[in-house]
C-alpha cells in the first residue's frame, strides 16, 4: 500500500447539499454485470419510487423512479443502456410504508433489499441479497466500511458526520437479525473526529462492537485490505467473506437499507462528491440515481476542454467519462474534473516499484507484458483474476505504463 496526498483538507469541514433535480435523468438499466429487465414503456407516466425495471434471482436488483415523470427511450450510450424520464417536477410519488423491523424475517430481509434495489455503494455494485445469503448466526463480525481512502471523495464522511444515529440504527437492526457478535465501523485515521459521534450513536442504539482506526495509506477501503485491518484474517480475491465469519458493507449500502427498512423508501440517491482541479472546488451533495454527468458538469466545473477529463468514481479506480450522458449510479461516488496528465508512457525500466506497492502480492510489469502478447496463459500464471485494480501500481510506475488499462484488458481477453 502507498500514501496518496488527498486534498480532502479543502472541502472536508463544507456543508453536504442538495443537487438541482434535472429536466431529464438517465435510469441505468444494468446492475451488477448484468442488465436488467424493463417494466415500464415509452410514454408512460411514472410516480417518485415507482419500480422501472429489475432482474429476478440472486444477483438480482431494481431500479425506481426519483421523480415523477414520463418515459422516454432506451438510450445506449458507451456500450451501456439507460433509460430516459423527463421530470415533471409535480414530485408525486408512491406512498412509502414504513415496516416494522422487528417483525422482519431473514428472507423477507432479502425481499426487502432485492424489492428497493439495495446494491453495492462503494463502487462494485454486488447485490446485497446475495451478500446477505446468510443465516442467523454464520457470521462473527460485521464491518462498516467507512474507509473512504481515494483521493478527493469525501461521500462517505458526509454521510457518518451527518447521519450516524440512522447508521447505527440500522446496524444494531442488521446484528441483532443475524446474531452478529460484533459490529465494527472501520474509518481512516485522518477521520477520527468521528470517532466520538460514531461510539455515541452505537452506544445509543446498544450495538455490540465500535469503531476501529484505520491507516491513511491506499487502498485501505479495499474490501480485503479492510477485513485483514480489522479482524487479521488474509482472503484471497474471489474468496466469499461470509465463510471466513465476515460481512462487509459501505457505509452508504448501511444507509440505504436504513431508508428501505425503517422509511420505505427505495435506493433512489445517493451522496456524491464533486471536486473541480483548476478550481480546487469540492463539495458533496445529494443527487439523485439517474443525473447525468452533463446536467451536473454544467453547473459546477469550469468549461471542460482539452486540459481536462472528467471522471465518475475516484481518480485510482474510477472511469473517464467518454459521454456525458453517462449517469449516477448507486456505485458513484464522485465525478472529478482533473488535469490531464502530460507524461507520455515509457518502456519498463524493471524498477518493481508496482509489485512493492501491490496489495495483493502480485507482479504488474508481467501483466502488460502478456497482454500485448495476448498470452493468456501467462496471464492466469501470473494471478491477473486477482488483481483488484486499485491502480496503485499506475499511480508508482516512473514509466507512465498504463497499468490498469493493461489490466483491464487482460481480463477482457481471458473471458
Amino acid at each position: 500500500m502507498l500514501f496518496i496526498p488527498d486534498k480532502k483538507h479543502y472541502y472536508k469541514n463544507n456543508d453536504l447539499s442538495d443537487f438541482a433535480t434535472p429536466k431529464k435523468l438517465h435510469m441505468p438499466l444494468f446492475g451488477f454485470k448484468s442488465p436488467l429487465e424493463l417494466l415500464v414503456s415509452k410514454g408512460q407516466r411514472v410516480l417518485k419510487y415507482q419500480q422501472l425495471a429489475h432482474k429476478e434471482g440472486l444477483f438480482g436488483s431494481s431500479v425506481h423512479a426519483p421523480v415523477s415523470g414520463v418515459v422516454g427511450d432506451v438510450l445506449t450510450i458507451d456500450e451501456w443502456d439507460y433509460l430516459e424520464v423527463f421530470n415533471d417536477f409535480l414530485n408525486e410519488s408512491e406512498v412509502p410504508s414504513p415496516m416494522n423491523p422487528e417483525a422482519i424475517s431473514i428472507p423477507e430481509f432479502r425481499q426487502i433489499l432485492q424489492g428497493f434495489g439495495i446494491e453495492g455503494s462503494g463502487g462494485a455494485r454486488f447485490p446485497s441479497t446475495a451478500k446477505y445469503a446468510i443465516e442467523a448466526g454464520d457470521v462473527e463480525t460485521l464491518i462498516i466500511n467507512g474507509a473512504e481512502c481515494e483521493p478527493y471523495l469525501m461521500a462517505d464522511y458526509a454521510l457518518m458526520k451527518n447521519y450516524a444515529q440512522e447508521l447505527a440504527l440500522c446496524i444494531a437492526f442488521i446484528q441483532r437479525l443475524f446474531k452478529i457478535p460484533k459490529a465494527i465501523i472501520g474509518i481512516e485515521n485522518q477521520h477520527r473526529n468521528l470517532k466520538p459521534i460514531l461510539e455515541k450513536a452505537l452506544t445509543n442504539e446498544e450495538v455490540i462492537g465500535g469503531v476501529k482506526l484505520l491507516s491513511d495509506f491506499y487502498p485501505q477501503g479495499g474490501e480485503l485490505q479492510l477485513i485483514k485491518s480489522v479482524t487479521g484474517k488474509t482472503l484471497k480475491k474471489g474468496s466469499i467473506p461470509a465463510k471466513a465469519g465476515v460481512i462487509v458493507n459501505n457505509v452508504a449500502t448501511i444507509y440505504a437499507i436504513y431508508r428501505a427498512v425503517f422509511k420505505g423508501i427505495p435506493y433512489t440517491e445517493r451522496i456524491v462528491t464533486l471536486f473541480d482541479e483548476a478550481s480546487q472546488k469540492g463539495r458533496n451533495y445529494w443527487v439523485p440515481i439517474g443525473m447525468p454527468v452533463s446536467a451536473i458538469s454544467d453547473h459546477f466545473f469550469r468549461p471542460t476542454s482539452e486540459h481536462f477529463s472528467l471522471v465518475i468514481g475516484g481518480p485510482m479506480m474510477g472511469r473517464s467519462v467518454q459521454d456525458e450522458g453517462m449517469a449516477i449510479h448507486k456505485g458513484s461516488g464522485g465525478i472529478l474534473s482533473l488535469y490531464k496528465s502530460s507524461y507520455q508512457s515509457e518502456n519498463c525500466i524493471g524498477c518493481g516499484y508496482c509489485a512493492d506497492v501491490c496489495p495483493q502480492n502480485l507482479l504488474p510489469m508481467e501483466f502488460s507484458k502478456n497482454v500485448e502478447k495476448q498470452d493468456i496463459n501467462q496471464l492466469q500464471n501470473y494471478y491477473l483474476q486477482d488483481c483488484i485494480e486499485c491502480g496503485a501500481c499506475a499511480y508508482i510506475c516512473p514509466s507512465r505504463i498504463p497499468l490498469v488499462q493493461d489490466i483491464r484488458e487482460g481480463k477482457r481477453l481471458m473471458l
